[in-house]
């Protein structure tokens, strides 16, 4: 969507999706809370960045499909993002416990990580 419209602008964008898709990468190494307290400071700037920058560049559309389109992706990926923290967080804390349902913990993860990817992902397309 946003390839059609303002390269130079949308290369940036691109590019800063790709920061918050490398970050997304990195959800599935970290097992303790210092490693997620980090993780979050690294991710929040860039996730608020492209926020901003997309929204921005959203309103500039013209075609109004894609302008809702853009929206409902956006609206997902600031939906997802804490949602993800906290699946971590659990995730974590089932680990220090050494309790059941680490398999599970994974498994939410990790699929709240690939939503978020696959979100961002039709962002930069």
């Amino acid at each position: 969507m946003l390839l059609s419209f303002d390269a130079s602008q949308v290369r940036k964008i691109c590019r800063d999706c790709k920061k918050v898709l490398d970050y997304l990468a990195i959800s599935e190494v970290i097992e303790t809370m210092e490693d997620l307290v980090q993780f979050v400071k690294d991710l929040s700037p860039c996730l608020s960045k492209v926020s901003q920058d997309v929204d921005t560049r959203r309103i500039d559309l013209l075609n109004p499909q894609q302008r809702e389109s853009l929206g409902l992706h956006l609206a997902q990926i600031k939906t997802l993002a804490p949602i993800l923290i906290c699946s971590m967080k659990i995730f974590i804390q089932i680990l220090n416990q050494k309790g059941t349902g680490t398999d599970e913990a994974i498994a939410n993860r990790n699929y709240l990580a690939g939503r978020m990817h696959d979100e961002i992902s039709e962002v930069k397309i």
